[in-house]
């Protein structure tokens, strides 16, 4: 019999709760409901709360705030600051607030619902208040953020795009109507026909992607009460109690007056909104959980000038942490990814929907990057410095949008795979048509950065495209991973059908895919009939460059050899032809040192310089997972190897040089670790990461930044990903589990990859399992 444990219990004591009130959004407690995300902070005037959804897309492609909203009394209860207690419910998806005043009490709670995306707030005064509600905008006129997009050119010179360069972001439009405050943002002239004739495909337009051209998005704010609106603010005069609703919207029909009239529609039934929010959450966490005993608390280390940068902040003060910091790190990571994991685009790896100001009056750059993440922002948000700026490009780059998918299944969450999968269907026109066009072959390419429309901006594809060829990325990091993305995204497909058993996916979906991934090696790669088939130049992932055969792609096409030929017989394949080509891959590339020891190798010929600090080489286990076809000696020197040549297996030091060798922040040597069986190496790096936590934040989750911002979305699923895999590599080979620290205890419910649940509890000395 196993011991009762009581996800709900857990999730409760991980709940933070602060006491007091900071100066600025850097107190901020994330929140969401899968697609719609708000920082929720109090400060000495009022609640504060910016709300963000994936799919508020602007001319130029950037992910943008829908605005910061402001809620606040007369008489204000908000300024004695020592009686305002504030406490993020994980169990109920709530924000409460109580402030324990003179004057009486009040109590505020904060939510976002679960099934519309709607933002409510209830407040509650023993006394009678005025209540107010104020929406503050910053993009209060036309501008093209150059200083705060500036990847979006890179080095490039504006110039040689005219067309492009003349492109801006429009002005909100605000309206005050007489039940509440509309604000939309209507995109005008976008970037999508700029970036079709950049990369030479105005013959093929019709096959990508607009989803920019047309997009309306903004918020709707009203009340139950009757009020008095004037310009941004809305105001409730006498009430004991108050409910208002932030409606939010974004299409690309236009029109902000319908957005109104079905919000109009929809009464602001609290209580209803309430109760439904709460059961999505308990059923969710019931879903699956994992709780860890016996931990060893860690302290993360820190630059002087990160330590510097926080000193100055204002912040409350938390009063509650869990027993275990790795539990506490594991359930805040998965609340964070959770509440973005269902929006109508991925999840951003450079801050999600969760950021904030840039710090220090400064803009986000690469030389300053601990400092600006971590330092309090000078001001409240105006048009020149705002929450809408990011770190490192616009794009999603697959290989860090990855690591929170990655998380999804083993909790139980196939469904969450789907937005992933639907951005990326959208590119096969595209995909196809740079194929036939830029490399006259057969199939789909397909690339690591891309924009919504499927392409890149100028700062990674450059403009300059007389010496270089159509198709080719100036910007030989990111930009030039080719490949083996889709050889990724194929095998979580796989991944997906073998957890879900949906042959319908299957046979639309996954299988039309990965036959256009190998039509394109054949045209393109192939050569005579039964000679082995060459992969390059290529990248091998960003560590080497202009290589022959990486690892990476070489891997991916074994694996997805394995995948279709490895389908039942009701599944109709041409399994000649696979074999076929199965047998023209290249072996996985190995090579041997001067001791005589062999481990597998980047590519089969590349130059040694390391451009990165990524481990290509582990790809055979993460994610392409060739564990049961490579020998485990193999894999182990490759390992020493990896280890040896990139210094990679150390804590990260928070605001250190960016290219310091980690495993923190979007790197994946935890979940190697553990699948390797080297449990104890696994759990080092996950008490160390769970400790990441930015000192210039409140709220104990804003992990980093280690490599890409502040949250940083890949280092929580990093945390989440070591868990998982430790737990899952102790069921499938329980002698590992004899690597587990000693004083460690867990108890879990996850599941497996064909979707079966399994319970249990284990430690260094024993385990006992039930499947469910």
């Amino acid at each position: 019999m196993f011991d009762p444990v009581d996800p709900l219990a857990t999730v409760d004591e991980c709940s933070p709760i602060f006491h007091g009130v900071g100066a600025s959004d850097r107190g901020s407690i994330p929140i969401g409901n899968g697609e719609l995300c708000a920082n929720v902070w109090v400060e000495s005037d009022g609640l504060h709360f910016y709300l963000a959804r994936s799919d508020a897309l602007s001319e130029l492609d950037r992910t943008l705030k829908l605005g910061e909203f402001v809620v606040g009394a007369v008489p204000n209860p908000f300024d004695q600051a020592s009686r305002i207690t504030q406490a993020l419910q994980l169990r109920s998806g709530s924000i409460e607030v109580v402030v324990a005043g003179d004057q009486g009490d009040v109590h505020i709670q904060f939510f976002i619902d679960a099934q519309e995306n709607d933002a409510f707030v209830r407040f509650r005064s023993d006394v009678e208040r005025d209540f107010w509600v104020e929406l503050r905008q910053w993009r209060t006129e036309a501008n093209w953020v150059t200083a705060s997009a500036s990847m979006f050119w890179g080095d490039e010179d504006q110039s040689g795009a005219p067309g492009l360069a003349e492109v801006r972001e429009s002005a909100d439009a605000v309206e005050s109507l007489p039940d509440g405050v509309l604000c939309y943002h209507a995109n005008g002239a976008t970037i999508v026909p700029h970036i079709i004739s950049l990369h030479g495909l105005d013959s093929a337009a019709e096959a990508v992607p607009d989803l920019l051209t047309g997009r309306t998005f903004g918020t709707f704010l009203c009340t139950d009460r009757p009020s008095e609106v004037v310009g941004p603010r809305l105001t409730v005069r006498r009430a004991h109690s108050v409910n208002a609703r932030v409606s939010t919207f974004s299409s690309q029909t236009g029109r902000p007056a319908l957005h109104v009239s079905e919000a109009r529609r929809r009464p602001i039934n609290l209580d209803e909104c309430r109760e439904r929010t709460a059961q999505f959450w308990i059923d969710y966490w019931r879903r699956s959980w994992i709780v860890v005993r016996g931990d060893v608390g860690t302290q993360a280390a820190m630059t002087d000038e990160v330590r510097k940068a926080s000193q100055g902040n204002s912040l409350p003060k938390l009063t509650a942490t869990a027993a275990s910091a790795v539990t506490q790190a594991y359930v805040l990571s998965k609340w964070m990814n959770a509440c973005g994991s269902r929006g109508a685009m991925p999840i951003r790896y450079n801050g999600a929907l969760f950021t904030t100001m840039p710090g220090g009056g400064k803009h986000l750059a690469l030389e300053s990057f601990g400092e600006t993440f971590t330092a309090e922002p000078l001001g409240h948000p105006t048009i020149h410095s705002n929450p809408d700026e990011r770190s490192w490009t616009i794009e999603h780059l697959w290989q860090n949008l990855r690591l929170p998918y990655y998380t999804l299944l083993a909790q139980g969450e196939p469904d969450a795979l789907l937005p992933l999968f639907a951005y990326f269907r959208r590119f096969w026109g595209v995909n196809r048509a740079r194929a036939r066009l830029h490399y006259q072959a057969q199939g789909q390419w397909n690339t690591e950065m891309t924009l919504s429309c499927g392409l890149q901006s100028p700062g990674i594809y450059g403009l300059d495209r007389s010496d270089v060829a159509a198709g080719y990325a100036k910007n030989r990091w990111g930009g030039a991973i080719n490949l083996s993305p889709g050889l990724e995204l194929c095998k979580l497909q796989f991944d997906y059908w073998r957890f879900t058993a949906d042959d319908v996916f299957l046979e639309r979906e996954v299988l039309p895919y990965a036959q256009d991934l190998i039509d394109f090696a054949l045209s393109f790669y192939g050569n005579s009939e039964g000679a082995q088939i060459e992969f390059g130049p290529l990248n091998s992932l960003e560590t080497y460059f202009d290589t022959t055969n990486p690892v990476a792609v070489v891997a991916g096409f074994h694996r997805l050899l394995q995948d279709l030929l490895g389908l039942p017989a009701h599944i109709s394949i041409d399994r000649r032809s696979l074999e076929s080509f199965r047998d023209a891959l290249p072996a996985i590339p190995t090579e041997t040192d001067s001791f005589g020891q062999t481990s597998i190798a980047p590519a089969s010929q590349y130059e040694a310089r390391r451009m990165n600090v990524e481990n290509p080489e582990l790809y055979c286990v993460f994610p392409f997972d060739l564990r049961n076809s490579i020998g485990s000696d193999l894999l182990m020197h490759t390992w020493d190897k990896c280890l040896e040549k990139s210094g990679v297996f150390r804590p990260r030091v928070i605001g250190e040089e960016l290219g310091a060798p980690c495993f923190a922040g979007w790197q994946y040597m935890g979940p190697v670790a553990a699948m390797l069986g080297r449990l104890d190496l696994a759990a080092h790096a996950l008490e160390s990461n769970a400790a990441l936590s930015n000192p210039g934040f409140a709220f104990p989750a804003m992990w980093g930044p280690v490599y890409d911002a502040v949250p940083d979305t890949d280092h929580g699923a990093n945390i989440v990903n070591t868990l998982q895999a430790i737990v899952l590599q102790s069921v499938s080979d329980p002698e590992s589990r004899l690597r587990l620290p000693s004083d460690w205890t867990i108890d879990f419910k996850l599941f497996q990859p064909n979707g079966s649940a399994v319970q249990g509890t284990v430690t260094h000395e024993s385990m006992r399992l039930s499947a469910l």
